[in-house]
């Protein structure tokens, strides 16, 4: 991941335990403690994106749809899809957004498109 991937608290995994971000250096990511302390993470070899999973989303109370292949709350859907070029991982979600189609692989990357959206929802992996 690159510092510019990220944004504060944004969940990711630093050595397989999902953390939420605290702070963004140019090589470093802090976190907070249990005492509200902030310790630090090497970007480049500590901290590694969540993928976004079905399984996410249902924990977080999105309604799955199976005739529209979507997740949905109040305020937004989330559709499931496939790739086609992309053989390695043909299972992606996308958010749609005034017309744009905006392509999520990692937890991040929808926290992001809420935020942008003025969408306050909270994400647990």
């Amino acid at each position: 991941m690159e510092a510019k991937d990220l944004m504060i608290s944004d969940w990711v995994s630093v050595s397989g335990t999902p953390m939420q971000v605290a702070c963004i250096g140019t090589t470093k990511v802090g976190f907070y403690d249990e005492k509200g302390g902030i310790f630090f993470h090497l970007l480049h070899e500590e901290v590694k994106p969540i993928p976004l999973t079905a399984e996410i989303l249902e924990k977080n109370k999105y309604d799955y749809n199976d005739s529209l292949s979507e997740w949905a709350t109040d305020s937004f859907c989330i559709e499931f899809g496939h790739v086609l070029s992309n053989e390695e991982q043909p299972d992606h979600f996308f958010i749609w957004v005034s017309n744009c189609e905006v392509e999520l692989n990692y937890i991040h990357e929808l926290q992001h498109a809420l935020r942008l959206c003025g969408i306050e929802k909270e994400i647990e992996p």
